[in-house]
Formats: structure tokens, C-alpha cells, sequence
């Protein structure tokens, strides 16, 4: 699919064991399982004459939980029955502001961690390209 992926939607994730199924929690980026650095520099590096992916959309959510779809001892390309999407629960009234004051602060900080990912992406490139 790589020649046709323009747009990604980025998020960290702790894998979770379940019956020989992997379910995922979201967690704050770069403490989850989904191997940052490599995937943003596959990303980055997608495209032959110019960079084929245009957009990136991050998003920081610790409260997010999805069970797995498929499992072991379903074969290599199972039938998958409708569920209903996932949620993430709102909280309480009074515990709604300083909800969104934290998301807009792990917002901010994803946006420093993935800045700083991106920076290690091109000192390498830089050290690649002189030596």
C-alpha cells in the first residue's frame, strides 16, 4: 500500500496480550511500543522525486482502549464480525476543564516529542550525507 499513503494519523500504544488476540491502550508517544523513530523516517522517506506524504496527523490520548480483532487460531485472513467502535469516556462535569487543559498540554508535548524525533532524523541524514 506504501504508493498510495499520502495522509497518516500518528499515535503511541501499549500492546495488550489478550487470548492470543493484541488489543492496544494509547499512551503519551514515545512510551508505547509503536517504534517512532522508524516509522517516521519510513514516512519521511516514501515518495521518489518529492515527499509523498503531505500530512501527518498526531494525536495524544492515554485514555483509549481498542481490543484485539483478530486472533491466533483464526487463520490468515479471518472473517471479522461488526462490534462497535471504541470509546473514550468524557469525564464528570467537574472534572471536564482540567481534562482539557491536560490534553491541550500532552498536545503540546507530543508536538515537542515528535519535533525532536524529527531533529534526530535529519542529524543522522546530515551525518550520513558528509561522511
Amino acid at each position: 500500500m506504501s504508493p498510495h499513503i499520502t495522509q497518516v494519523h500518528i499515535k503511541d500504544a501499549l500492546i495488550v496480550n489478550e487470548d492470543g488476540g493484541l488489543g492496544h491502550k494509547a499512551c503519551i508517544s514515545g512510551q508505547g511500543d509503536m517504534p517512532f523513530k522508524a516509522l517516521l523516517t519510513d514516512l519521511i522517506c516514501l515518495g521518489d522525486e518529492e515527499p509523498q506524504v503531505m500530512a501527518y496527523g498526531l494525536e495524544e490520548e492515554v485514555d483509549y482502549y481498542a481490543p484485539a480483532f483478530r486472533f491466533e487460531h483464526e487463520g490468515d485472513n479471518p472473517w471479522i464480525p461488526y462490534r462497535q467502535m471504541s470509546e473514550t469516556p468524557l469525564p464528570e462535569q467537574n472534572a471536564l476543564e482540567a481534562r482539557l487543559c491536560k490534553e491541550k498540554q500532552d498536545a503540546v508535548n507530543q508536538i515537542n516529542y515528535v519535533r525532536s524525533v524529527l531533529q534526530q532524523i535529519k542529524q543522522e541524514a546530515m551525518h550520513l550525507l558528509t561522511h
